[in-house]
């Protein structure tokens, strides 16, 4: 060695005699620069000069949060360099990229902030829920697929597997086997609605008022006002001279 650990002083000639000797320690400040304080201004070793790493700087730091959005002092000892020691508590009130959320992070540095939620609606087949991330716009059609064969109600037609999901029941040209309340006999075709269209056979049905039989009156309207005064007595005596009614 020609100089002492702090590189200030000389080593005098012949000081040491083996490489086992104690080092030069000159008794002068360090003064190396450390790690710590500003980027221009660095702090330095106020310990004399020293074997070894310098100790753990006394002073303070002040360190930008993450986002840039404010400055943070921290004792130089506690310097880690990780982002997320120094998060300010700012949330971020951007929109995310569905345009429905805000981000809402602490401190946040996104740039794109993506929506991490799924979207969870129900698609148009309404069956199955959509599993993307939340989005802007429509959801996508469903992808699902059914293995077994779709018939309609009376089970004359068929579509054969695989069968995309939301796929109506097959066209029919069968007529309906559904019985009616009626009894008369269905005039529709096969279908898959809840209930049967009304039914329109021509019955014979007499007014409200009794005062007429009609012959084509569709099965499913029940009674009818044929248009006349009622005529019926009232407790008065008098007729009624409303339009014929239920």
């Amino acid at each position: 060695l020609v100089k002492c650990q702090c590189g200030k002083e000389d080593v005098p000639p012949g000081s040491r005699s083996s490489c086992e000797d104690p080092v030069v320690l000159c008794g002068s400040v360090c003064d190396k620069e450390l790690n710590c304080g500003q980027s221009e201004a660095r702090h330095r070793c106020k310990a004399k000069c020293h074997e070894g790493p310098c100790p753990p700087c006394d002073g303070v730091t002040s360190v930008l949060c993450r986002c840039h959005a404010m400055a943070k002092d921290i004792d130089c000892k506690d310097l880690t360099g990780n982002p997320e020691d120094t998060k300010c508590q700012k949330r971020c009130t951007k929109k995310r990229n569905c345009g429905k959320h805000k981000c809402n992070q602490q401190c946040c540095i996104e740039v794109e902030h993506i929506c991490p939620l799924v979207c969870n609606k129900t698609l148009s087949c309404g069956k199955h829920k959509c599993e993307r991330l939340c989005h802007k716009g429509h959801c996508p059609i469903c992808l699902a697929a059914s293995f077994e064969e779709l018939h309609c109600e009376c089970g004359k037609s068929v579509i054969l597997p695989p069968i995309p999901c939301g796929t109506r029941s097959p066209d029919c040209s069968e007529k309906c086997s559904r019985p009616h309340p009626c009894g008369h006999a269905p005039l529709h075709n096969c279908h898959s609605a809840p209930e049967c269209p009304p039914c329109t056979v021509f019955v014979s049905r007499y007014c409200h008022g009794a005062h007429e039989l009609r012959k084509t009156v569709p099965c499913h309207m029940g009674e009818y006002s044929c248009g006349r005064a009622c005529g019926r007595s009232l407790p008065c005596g008098h007729k009624c001279i409303k339009t014929c009614h239920s």
